[in-house]
């Protein structure tokens, strides 16, 4: 009987003092979907703030010409920002999350809607793109 399996034989480098992890298995992390992602959220940061400003003086300057758009490329960064901290997520952990583009196309448009936005995610951001990568 090993008492040592909770840490996969190897009490000096592996400790998991309530056992609740298989320690036998290495854990892989993809640094290369941490990475886009991290660029995903400075990308889609920078794009909110560009659109949250542009809406700003659309609406102070009463132009809904301006302002409307405006909010769609805020609400594209912030989407473009979410799809990046869930691939920086999956990256460590392995979970795959859904797309907040495939979330809101699903809302607003059903299957179809959210097929699309799932290829948009693909598209908008970095981390859709790994796929092309490896």
């Amino acid at each position: 009987m090993n008492t040592y399996s909770y840490v996969g034989g190897n009490p000096i480098s592996r400790v998991d003092p309530f056992g609740l992890h298989d320690c036998g298995q290495e854990s892989k992390v993809d640094y290369v979907a941490a990475a886009l992602g991290v660029a995903d959220v400075a990308r889609g940061y920078a794009t909110m703030a560009g659109g949250l400003a542009s809406l700003a003086i659309g609406a102070a300057a009463d132009q809904p010409a301006i302002a409307y758009p405006s909010a769609a490329l805020a609400a594209s960064g912030y989407a473009t920002m979410y799809d990046g901290a869930a691939g920086f997520m999956t990256a460590f952990d392995g979970q795959q999350r859904s797309s907040a583009f495939a979330d809101a196309g699903g809302f607003f448009l059903g299957s179809h809607g959210a097929e699309f936005g799932e290829l948009t995610s693909k598209v908008m951001t970095y981390s859709g793109c790994e796929m092309y990568l490896q």
